[in-house]
């Protein structure tokens, strides 16, 4: 079980409130991790016995409008600087590591450019990166690919898109849906990712975080998914900070395409491509990327 199950929280500059769990090791090797959309900082939970086991002290952020963290209008993803920049003087870190995962691939990043003076390292499980190219885009399943589409073209319907969908969000990560029904269903998913999500644990961990994030209402997930399509206010190039990716081959969240080019434009990456894993990964790329970690 977590080491710290309760959420905690402190008032940043600006009066809003920035929550976070912590799992792993508490007198680990200091990692900020930021979650996937829309996941919450509960989501974090899962890397808790690697972390443990890697030496990591696993800080897991609700990132605005998630959770226990109040929404930040006007949001861009280098205003995640400013809040985490905060958080860790508040933890009283002076360097740490940075880990993101799929929508948190771009904060992770953002950290790296932003942070570079106090970010020693950073890992990426299958991220979002910059998609500057509509082709890199094509071998996304279908719903991806509609919600960048409207994302950059008509953001004003990604409030009733969501609210249709999140029934069905819901649904795919309840722990106690008939799984064998429901993956019959999902022709878009890859079969290690089905694999995945029979795991039971998995999505008990996945339900929890998704509700969390939902608890505010909508805003927090869209505005995650826009930060996210729009300019990020740096280039990749510009990183200097050690990064390493991992990402599955199958993948059809975000496509491997997407990852090989950014890690072609950040000199100091180095992409682990998985041929057998999806966007879930597999838990023996998770327990490696996360010891590397423990080394930072």
């Amino acid at each position: 079980m977590p080491w710290h199950k309760q959420r905690l929280t402190m008032t940043l500059q600006d009066g809003r409130t920035l929550a976070w769990y912590e799992f792993g090791s508490p007198h680990g090797a200091p990692c900020i991790y930021t979650t996937g959309t829309p996941a919450s900082g509960w989501g974090g939970s899962y890397f808790d016995e690697p972390a443990k086991r890697a030496g990591v002290r696993w800080i897991s952020v609700d990132k605005p409008g998630y959770g226990g963290s109040d929404y930040q209008p006007r949001r861009r993803l280098l205003d995640w600087s400013n809040d985490i920049s905060q958080l860790a003087d508040h933890l009283k870190l002076d360097q740490f590591s940075v880990a993101g995962q799929s929508g948190g691939g771009p904060h992770a990043l953002a950290l790296c450019y932003a942070l570079a003076n106090r970010v020693s390292k950073c890992v990426i499980l299958a991220g979002m990166e910059p998609v500057d190219d509509g082709s890199l885009i094509e071998s996304m399943k279908p719903g991806n690919r509609l919600l960048f589409r409207i994302a950059r073209h008509a953001p004003f319907l990604l409030w009733p898109l969501f609210a249709s969908q999140k029934p069905a969000m819901m649904k795919l990560v309840d722990p106690e849906c008939d799984w064998e029904a429901l993956k019959n269903k999902l022709p878009d998913l890859p079969p290690s990712d089905l694999v995945a999500w029979e795991r039971k644990d998995l999505r008990e961990i996945m339900y929890a975080s998704q509700k969390d994030a939902f608890s505010q209402g909508l805003g927090g997930a869209i505005q995650d998914l826009l930060v996210c399509v729009r300019p990020w206010g740096f280039q990749l190039s510009e990183i200097r900070v050690p990064v390493e990716m991992w990402h599955g081959v199958e993948d059809r969240n975000v496509p491997i395409a997407i990852a090989r080019k950014a890690a072609g434009q950040i000199s100091s990456c180095t992409l682990h491509e998985i041929p057998s894993a999806g966007h879930l990964l597999t838990p023996e790329c998770l327990e490696e990327a996360i010891a590397a970690l423990g080394l930072a």
